[in-house]
């Protein structure tokens, strides 16, 4: 009998590179999320928006595999988002 793994949830929070000012973006609440047969998705809470959780972008589950995208893929979509969101360097 084969078993698969059918819903995948990993929270996280990130953090600014950036000092500490009234003027930076907060740390967003971010959720990896994927609910078996869809691909892998990320969703970000950034807070001030008030508009709870939004996706920012999604991967195909054949492209990373089980395990999801890396912690690299994860905050390059992230940090894209923030940029858009709160203006870039």
């Amino acid at each position: 009998m084969e078993a698969k793994t059918v819903y995948n949830v990993l929270l996280l929070i990130a953090r600014s590179v950036s000092p500490d000012s009234a003027e930076a973006p907060p740390n967003p609440k971010i959720v990896l999320l994927r609910r078996y047969p869809t691909d892998w998705q990320i969703h970000v809470d950034d807070s001030k928006s008030g508009l709870g959780f939004e996706l920012v972008s999604s991967i195909p589950a054949d492209e990373v595999g089980i395990r999801g995208p890396s912690m690299d893929y994860i905050g390059y979509r992230v940090k894209e988002f923030m940029e858009q969101r709160f203006g870039g360097e």
